[in-house]
């Protein structure tokens, strides 16, 4: 399936395209990760990564368009630094990025916390790990949460934004 990374689409499943997500990926510490996945890999990473966005991210603003598949673009929001609004016909720079950002994550951890299901306690020498008393991981990384956070209501349970008075 191929991505529709055109914003407000009726049929967008992506945030962005797979040259954006490469040029973001390629330049990251973790870059091999990314480097050595196909692109049929990187494009279910980048739709995931949309998905994951979409469903749990509690989006400041409204939709743009009744039709749009997808969340983004949105009236009413503004930039984290400055009193202008975000484009309402555009997927904003920062989202690509946390797209991208989130779809190497998605390569490099492919089942998340899911990968530890049915392990109950981790033992090594003398230091055991009770893992059914442990917080669950978080479902966005601190980066991807540190790229959303401005744009997300308080609901969201990610960051909150600080204003000073």
């Amino acid at each position: 399936m191929a991505l529709i990374a055109t914003p407000g689409a009726s049929n967008a499943n992506s945030y962005c395209t797979l040259q954006e997500a490469d040029a973001y990926n390629n330049v990251q510490l973790s870059a091999e990760t990314w480097q050595n996945a196909d692109s049929v890999q990187k494009e279910a990473a980048i739709r995931q990564a949309t998905l994951q966005l979409d469903h749990y991210a509690a989006w400041q603003g409204k939709r743009s368009s009744q039709t749009q598949a997808l969340a983004w673009p949105r009236t009413g929001v503004l930039f984290w630094d400055s009193e202008a609004l975000i484009p309402a016909d555009s997927i904003p720079q920062w989202l690509k990025d946390a797209t991208a950002e989130m779809a190497r994550t998605l390569l490099a951890n492919p089942g998340g916390d899911e990968a530890l299901a049915g392990i109950s306690r981790v033992r090594l020498d003398d230091v055991s790990i009770d893992l059914t008393s442990a917080s669950p991981l978080p479902l966005f990384s601190s980066l991807v949460q540190v790229l959303i956070a401005p744009y997300v209501g308080s609901g969201a349970g990610l960051v909150k934004r600080l204003v000073r008075m």
